[in-house]
């Protein structure tokens, strides 16, 4: 694992559950280099769905629970919250290390703050933002 930070991934893996890409797809591994962290973040490794578990701004934890569904062309599918099917469509960009995530996140550019084949933590404005690989369970 890349990081300047502990992550518990196995609270993660608890949380939102495990998995591939939907349809019984599983993303290919990512091999990581130590302190490459921003080589790692490509369309390649987010392909796939992923589970925005919380975010942590301070003391204050907030529980997200989203589902999103990357795909390699730059789009994605994101749930509106965690009630609803996973099927609003959105996209993002990656440059120089920073990810855009639109419509949704479009407010925050987040930056690595730790990255493994399955597990992310990324940096946002006022905290960070918890990312786990596989829809979250419902």
């Amino acid at each position: 694992m890349i990081s300047r930070a502990i992550f518990p991934s196995a609270l993660l893996l608890a949380a939102c559950g495990q998995g591939g890409a939907e349809g019984g797809e599983q993303a290919s591994p990512v091999s990581l280099a130590e302190g490459d962290t921003a080589a790692a973040l490509t369309p390649a490794y987010l392909q796939g769905g992923w589970c925005y578990s919380h975010n942590v701004m301070g003391d204050e934890r907030s529980d997200e629970m989203m589902s999103y569904i990357f795909s390699d062309d730059g789009t994605l599918l994101y749930q509106v919250n965690p009630e609803t099917e996973i099927e609003k469509p959105g996209t993002y960009t990656i440059e120089e290390g920073h990810l855009k995530i639109i419509p949704t996140l479009r407010f925050f550019d987040f930056t690595i703050e730790s990255i493994d084949p399955d597990a992310m933590v990324l940096k946002m404005a006022y905290g960070l933002a918890y990312w786990e690989r596989g829809t979250c369970a419902a």
